[in-house]
C-alpha cells in the first residue's frame, strides 16, 4: 500500500511571493495605517472606577442555611415552608442594576466633567459628551428619517418609567451597559464598577452607584421593621392621650370633692384611679413597644464595610489606540498575502476550481 507524501506547507517562498508585489503591499500597508488612524481616533477613550463592598449576611439566613441542610440529611425540607431568609441577596445585586428603576433614579444625578466648571445631569451627559464614530452616521441618519414619518408623541418630555421614549430607552441601554457588579461567590465581596468617557465622571457615579445600592438594600431590609415602628408610635401617642385624659379626670374630680367623705365619691373616685392605672399600664406597655420596635430598626439595617472607595482613574481602560492601528495593519497585510497568493493560482476563478476537485 502507497502512502501519499506529505507535501511541506513552504511559508519562505508564500512570503516571497507576497513581497515580489511590492507596490500592491505597499499600497495596502499605507492604507491600513490610514484606516487604523481614523478608527481608532474616532474611538473614545473611556475609563472605568471601582468600588469593592463587603456586604453584611444575616445571621438568621446562615442558620436557616444551616438547619436546612442539617434537616435535608434525614429527608425534611424546611424550604417548603415559610422562611424568614432575605428575598434579595448578593446574587442578585446585579440583576438590580439591570433594571429599569434603578438606572433611571441616576438621570438626574449631577455630574461635573474633569475639565469642566458647570454641572449637567447625568443624562445630558450621555447624550451630548458621548462622542458618535463616522460609521454610525448612516443608522443614525435613518432612523431620523424614520422618525420624521411618524407622529410626534405627546407627553414624553419627562421620564415616565411605564412609557420610555426611544432616546431614554436607548440613553438607559447605555447606563446598563457602563455599569458592572461582580460578586465574588467564595467571599460575598462585590465590585461595583462604572465606565465612562470622562474620569471624574465614573468615579463620581462609581460612589453614587454604591451609595444607592446601600439605600436600597436598607430600605428593603427594614420595610417590615420601620412599619411596626410607624404602628407602635401611633399607638404610643392614643395610649398617652387616654392616659392624660384619665389622669386630668381623675385629678379634676378629686380636687373638687376634697372635703367629701359620701361613699359614692370614694366609689368614684377609685373608679376613675383603677380607669387611670388601666390607661398608665396600656401607655406604658405601648412605650416598651415603641422601643423595641425602634431597636429593631438598627438590628435590621445591614452594614456595608467598604474595601475600596471610589477614585478618579488615572489611565483610560479601553484599548490603546495603538494596537489597534497594529491590528489593522496586521489585517491589511494578511489581507494583501490571501489575494497575492490566491492570484498566483493561476487567478482567484482558477484557484476555487482547483480546491473544488
Amino acid at each position: 500500500m502507497d502512502i501519499a507524501p506529505i507535501k511541506e506547507i513552504d511559508f519562505l517562498g508564500m512570503a516571497k511571493k507576497v513581497i515580489a508585489h511590492k507596490r500592491l503591499l505597499y499600497g495596502t500597508f499605507v492604507a491600513s495605517i490610514v484606516i487604523g488612524i481614523i478608527v481608532a481616533f474616532n474611538i473614545q477613550k473611556k475609563y472605568t472606577s471601582e468600588v469593592i463592598v463587603a456586604p453584611e449576611i444575616s445571621s438568621s439566613m446562615g442558620m436557616a442555611d444551616g438547619l436546612s441542610d442539617l434537616a435535608s440529611m434525614v429527608g425534611v425540607d424546611l424550604k417548603s415552608g415559610g422562611s424568614s431568609v432575605d428575598a434579595i441577596y448578593p446574587q442578585i445585586y446585579p440583576d438590580i442594576f439591570a433594571s429599569n428603576d434603578f438606572v433611571l433614579d441616576l438621570f438626574d444625578i449631577q455630574v461635573q466633567l474633569l475639565d469642566s466648571t458647570g454641572s449637567k445631569t447625568y443624562y445630558q451627559h450621555i447624550l451630548k459628551d458621548t462622542h458618535i464614530p463616522f460609521w454610525s452616521y448612516p443608522k443614525l441618519w435613518l432612523v431620523k428619517l424614520i422618525a420624521s414619518f411618524k407622529k410626534p408623541q405627546k407627553g414624553v418630555d419627562g421620564v415616565n418609567p411605564f412609557r420610555l421614549s426611544k432616546i431614554q430607552t436607548e440613553v438607559c441601554e447605555v447606563i446598563k451597559s457602563n455599569i458592572k457588579c461582580f460578586l465574588a461567590t467564595e467571599t460575598n465581596v462585590i465590585t461595583l464598577s462604572v465606565t465612562d468617557t470622562d474620569p471624574q465622571v465614573a468615579a463620581l457615579m462609581a460612589d453614587t452607584i454604591q451609595r444607592k445600592l446601600q439605600n436600597y438594600i436598607m430600605a428593603y431590609r427594614t420595610q417590615k421593621a420601620r412599619n411596626d415602628y410607624e404602628f407602635a408610635v401611633k399607638v404610643y401617642k392614643e395610649a398617652q392621650f387616654d392616659y392624660e385624659e384619665a389622669r386630668r379626670k381623675y385629678g379634676a374630680y378629686a380636687d373638687a370633692n376634697t372635703d367629701l367623705e359620701i361613699p359614692s365619691y370614694r366609689l368614684t373616685l377609685e373608679d376613675l384611679e383603677n380607669d387611670m392605672q388601666i390607661k398608665y399600664n396600656v401607655f406604658s406597655s405601648a412605650v416598651q413597644q415603641m422601643n423595641t420596635a425602634k431597636m429593631k430598626i438598627q438590628e435590621r439595617t445591614p452594614a456595608f464595610t467598604i474595601i475600596q472607595n471610589a477614585t478618579i482613574p488615572l489611565k483610560s481602560s479601553s484599548i490603546p489606540r495603538m494596537y489597534i492601528l497594529i491590528a489593522f495593519v496586521f489585517l491589511g497585510v494578511l489581507f494583501d498575502a490571501v489575494w497575492v497568493l490566491g492570484w498566483q493560482e493561476h487567478h482567484w476563478g482558477r484557484f476555487f476550481r482547483l480546491g473544488s476537485k
